[in-house]
C-alpha cells in the first residue's frame, strides 16, 4: 500500500511535467504532407490547421492558439477557443465550448526548443516547430 502512495504522484508529476514542457509559443519550420493519393476525399477537410500555419501557442491553463496567415489579406489570424490535453505521446486539440476532440496528434519529438508532431489518421503529415523566446 505504500508502494502506491510513492508511485501515484510520480505518475502525476511525470504527466504534469510532459504537458508544462510543452507551454509557450511555437514557430512552424518545416511541414511534410502525404501524397494525394494516401487521402481519403473529404475525411480529413475538419483539420483546424490552414496550410498557412505560422505557428501554434500552448498555455498554462491548457488554451491553445493557431496562428496562420490570413487567405486574401496580408495579415495573420490568431484562432482562439482550442483548449489541448497531453496524453502520454498523444496531444488532442478541442473545441473550448463544446469540449469535443477536434485533433489528434502524436508527439514524436519533444525538447527544450523542438516540437515535432504528426496526425494520428495520417502519419505522413509531420509538421516540427521551434520554440519562440
Amino acid at each position: 500500500m505504500r508502494i502506491f502512495f510513492l508511485i501515484t504522484p510520480l505518475l502525476f508529476l511525470s504527466a504534469l511535467t510532459h504537458a508544462q514542457s510543452l507551454q509557450g509559443k511555437w514557430k512552424l519550420v518545416n511541414e511534410s504532407t502525404c501524397p494525394e493519393e494516401e487521402k481519403i476525399p473529404g475525411q480529413y477537410s475538419h483539420e483546424p490547421f490552414s496550410p498557412t500555419l505560422k505557428g501554434i501557442a500552448f498555455g498554462g491553463d491548457h488554451a491553445c492558439e493557431i496562428e496562420s496567415n490570413h487567405p486574401t489579406k496580408d495579415r495573420s489570424v490568431v484562432s482562439r477557443g482550442l483548449f489541448y490535453k497531453v496524453d502520454g505521446d498523444q496531444l488532442y486539440l478541442l473545441n473550448k465550448r463544446t469540449q469535443t476532440i477536434i485533433s489528434m496528434l502524436r508527439i514524436e519529438k519533444l525538447s527544450v526548443d523542438s516540437l515535432i508532431y504528426s496526425d494520428v489518421n495520417l502519419p505522413c503529415n509531420t509538421r516540427v516547430f521551434v520554440r519562440q523566446p
